[in-house]
């Protein structure tokens, strides 16, 4: 199987390293309950350029008071996606299809590490897609598709195009 890429030639904000940054950080502040100035140290990027690419996933109830992370958001990131097709790159939209995309690659990874189970919850994701996707579960298929070289490192979830912004 062929890796794709559905993206066309023009570079996007959300396509960017500090993109990329910006998402890793708004994840430390959801998942870890870390303060903003925390999360964007840990990234290494400034607070007025973590507002700009993340923009209304975050708020606060007034000035001074502590930024917080919305339970959603709409922001758009390329990541890497497990379909029927082999693995594509293209842009994913939500937080719901990153999370979704997110937990199907654990999965993935679960079953190419022989974990116990982890058939039992690819089956989880049979039918659903990720964008117009189709997340692949047949485990024939993904031990093909990791014959063929089709797997990646487990850091290169998020996809960055281009340069290092």
């Amino acid at each position: 199987m062929k890796r794709i890429s559905t993206l066309g030639s023009r570079k996007l904000s959300f396509q960017s390293a500090t993109h990329v940054k910006a998402l890793a950080a708004l994840g430390l502040m959801r998942r870890n309950g870390v303060s903003l100035a925390k999360a964007i140290r840990s990234e290494h990027i400034k607070q007025t350029t973590f507002l700009r690419h993340v923009g209304d996933a975050v708020y606060r109830n007034g000035p001074g008071k502590p930024w917080k992370a919305r339970k959603s958001d709409d922001l758009k990131a390329v990541m890497q996606i497990y379909t029927t097709n082999g693995r594509v790159s293209d842009v994913v939209r939500g937080l719901s299809e990153r999370r979704l995309n997110a937990r199907h690659r654990v999965a993935v990874h679960a079953l190419l590490g022989g974990e116990d189970g982890a058939i039992e919850v690819l089956k989880q994701f049979e039918g659903l897609s990720v964008g117009k996707h189709r997340l692949v579960t047949d485990p024939n298929v993904i031990t093909q598709m990791e014959k063929d070289g089709e797997q990646e490192d487990f850091d290169a979830f998020y996809t960055s195009v281009g340069s290092k912004s």
